[in-house]
């Protein structure tokens, strides 16, 4: 098994890595929103395009990312489409352009209520 695994991680190679500065970039501007938002907190990174956000629960995630939607047209993903058994958590794309991904990010953050 692990002497095919070279040549079946390889061709993804060519996806993953045009991607990889802008993912870690983003991350980066979530974990400055950590540290200027202490009521948010973005989850460790595993791996993937895509961040987990901690947010106050000062409302159901479902009307958080509707209202996100309709209000500040961002959206986002609520926690229990990836299974978290608690609330409040919103789930983001990293693969935005950078200035779509602040300017998002921003307004998502701001609309929480961090």
């Amino acid at each position: 098994m692990l002497v095919a695994l070279p040549r079946l991680l390889g061709p993804g190679a060519g996806a993953r890595t045009p991607g990889q500065p802008r993912t870690r970039e983003h991350l980066g501007a979530v974990r400055e929103a950590d540290r200027q938002l202490p009521a948010c907190d973005g989850l460790p990174a595993e791996g993937g395009w895509s961040a987990v956000i901690r947010v106050p629960a000062t409302r159901g995630e479902e009307r958080l990312v509707l209202e996100l939607l309709e209000r500040e047209h961002v959206l986002v993903h609520p926690g229990y489409f990836f299974d978290f058994r608690s609330e409040a958590f919103i789930v983001i794309s990293l693969l935005p352009g950078a200035a779509v991904f602040r300017d998002a990010i921003a307004r998502v953050l701001r609309f929480a209520n961090c």
